[in-house]
């Protein structure tokens, strides 16, 4: 089995706002082009 993994560190956004951005599954796909539908 593969896996494959991705960091990038910023100072730009915090934690709280990245949390608010992946709890919300049903948008995912408005900002990850490699979702093309989603639903919770």
């Amino acid at each position: 089995m593969w896996s494959k993994s991705h960091s990038i560190v910023t100072r730009e956004v915090t934690k709280e706002q990245m949390w608010k951005l992946f709890a919300d599954v049903n948008n995912w796909h408005t900002w990850d082009k490699g979702i093309e539908s989603l639903r919770d």
